[in-house]
């Protein structure tokens, strides 16, 4: 499961530095993706490491601040999430995409994309109602991330679990069955002695 989000990590890493990205830093979420990213020497922020444990929104809040901020002042060019995405309970797979800046296609999900816009008057001005709302859509499309990849763990394991059951399961079957044969075998050699001693 987290080897899968590694590689492409590993591999967003590559297309970034392709791109011309010579400056990349990784915050990592979760132990083994921590362990993965220092032994890939990658430049790292482990400051968020147990984020992904117990899903805090207010926590979660705090980390897209620093980055939103990180990426506003210009310390940050870019900002990628890379993680497991839950497609459905028999699919989990990995997922990358771009945080900041925001696609046009990030602000058209679940929007009136192409269709017919109607003019509103804003009060105050959209330049300012933006500059409010575009935070708050950033740390809810990364608290949605965090939240996406646990519902995807879970089910990974549900699925995992439900498999060494069924495996279980089916090597007791076959213990059953290869002790039941031995027991009437036992039987079976029993029976034949004594009749045996009986004749003799």
């Amino acid at each position: 499961f987290n080897h899968n989000a590694i590689r492409e990590l590993e591999e967003t890493v590559r297309s970034l530095r392709a791109e011309g990205f010579a400056a990349i830093t990784v915050w990592p979420v979760g132990v083994k993706m921590s362990a993965a990213v220092r032994k890939a020497g990658y430049d790292c922020c482990t400051d968020y490491v147990r984020l992904g444990s117990a899903l805090d929104y207010g926590k979660s809040a705090d980390c897209a601040a620093r980055l939103i901020d990180d990426y506003t002042s210009g310390r940050t060019d870019r900002v990628v999430l890379v993680h497991n995405h839950f497609y459905s309970m028999g699919h989990q797979g990995p997922l990358h995409s771009t945080m900041m800046p925001m696609s046009a296609d990030m602000l058209a999900e679940g929007g009136n994309a192409g269709g017919m816009v109607a003019d509103y008057i804003f009060e105050p001005s959209p330049e300012e109602m933006l500059r409010a709302l575009v935070p708050y859509a950033l740390r809810i499309y990364f608290y949605e991330a965090l939240t996406d990849s646990a519902t995807a763990e879970h089910a990974s394991r549900m699925i995992a679990m439900q498999t060494a059951s069924d495996n279980a399961g089916e090597l007791l079957d076959e213990l059953s069955v290869t002790y039941n044969k031995r027991r009437q075998q036992a039987i079976t050699d029993e029976l034949a002695d004594i009749t045996q001693a009986t004749l003799n």
